[in-house]
């Protein structure tokens, strides 16, 4: 199946992110009304999840995500891959961590904070209490977290503390235990550089089941989760995570642990590729980052969590 090409000086933008001196002050109008929706839905089994009670009795359902070692960054060879995803190297995380099941919702922000820090989402690029929170900085991020957590402790569901996950940790989320370009496979049949549709690859179906790209945001959850449980990891909205952004990975930690430098640096790690993106910008190696205070509605975030 095709699916008729965005327009196109914005495609050449969103392709631009991949560059992070492209990424920094980043404008945007909203994601294309191009949408690639195919939503078959599959329980994934043997999952544990903790839910913490926001403010109002707002659920936000955390995943468990467990020990384990992997390859980071791309593979050799890898297709439509970047030079800012060398050198893969191997990263053992010594110990199980909570992940959010779905990207920060715009009621469980709402929840937390009681109002937006800047553009409010519209119906025009996404608008309800499941859809994603969007036009959300790093900083603005980190103004949630601190929120949470003190309400987590007045509200005795500790001990847990939540924060964004390191780089490390997110990539080894979205992996799941898989060594292709998407948890779900190559998709090797049709190009990572276009809006077409094919085979997943290793798991059933069309990669339009698992990632949301080359449209515009839609409610979390919508796409088949990865085995560890999490959804929406590729496409939807770009993830922040807490480390300072880097050229590429010599000198990366090998602990899962965050890589932030001191002073700190001017930009800010983000990942996942958001809903207008083309599938390449998606990929579990891909990279991207920005300033800390930078905003765009397809920038949002997830928690990762420990007790």
């Amino acid at each position: 199946m095709k699916v008729p090409l965005p327009n196109l000086p914005n495609v050449l933008r969103r392709i631009a992110l991949l560059g992070i001196s492209l990424l920094v002050g980043l404008s945007r109008t909203g994601c294309s009304a191009y949408n690639t929706d195919n939503e078959p839905l599959s329980d994934t089994t043997n999952v544990t999840e903790r839910t913490i009670l926001l403010p109002g009795s707002v659920p936000l359902v955390l995943v468990w995500i467990p020990p384990g070692s992997y390859q980071m960054g791309r593979y050799p060879g890898e297709a439509d891959s970047q030079s800012d995803e060398d050198p893969q190297h191997p990263v053992t995380l010594a110990y199980g961590f909570w992940m959010g099941k779905y990207e920060i919702t715009q009621q469980q922000w709402l929840a937390v904070r009681g109002s937006w820090p800047g553009t409010a989402p519209s119906a025009d690029i996404g608008l309800g209490n499941t859809y994603p929170a969007y036009c959300i900085s790093w900083d603005d991020a980190k103004n949630f977290i601190t929120t949470l957590n003190a309400h987590i402790v007045s509200s005795d569901q500790g001990p847990l503390t939540v924060r964004l996950p390191s780089e490390a940790e997110w990539e080894y989320a979205c992996r799941a235990g898989t060594t292709t370009r998407f948890y779900f496979g190559d998709s090797a049949e049709c190009s990572a550089t276009d809006c077409s549709d094919c085979a997943a690859g290793t798991l059933p179906g069309n990669r339009t089941n698992y990632m949301r790209y080359c449209g515009k945001s839609k409610p979390v959850g919508g796409k088949t989760a990865n085995a560890f449980g999490l959804h929406d990891m590729h496409g939807n909205m770009w993830e922040w995570c807490e480390d300072d952004r880097h050229a590429d990975y010599d000198g990366a930690p090998a602990d899962g642990s965050t890589w932030i430098d001191s002073p700190r640096a001017s930009s800010r790690t983000i990942r996942g590729g958001g809903c207008g993106d083309y599938p390449l910008m998606c990929r579990s190696a891909s990279r991207g980052g920005l300033a800390p205070d930078s905003r765009s509605d397809i920038f949002g975030f997830r928690l990762a969590a420990v007790q």
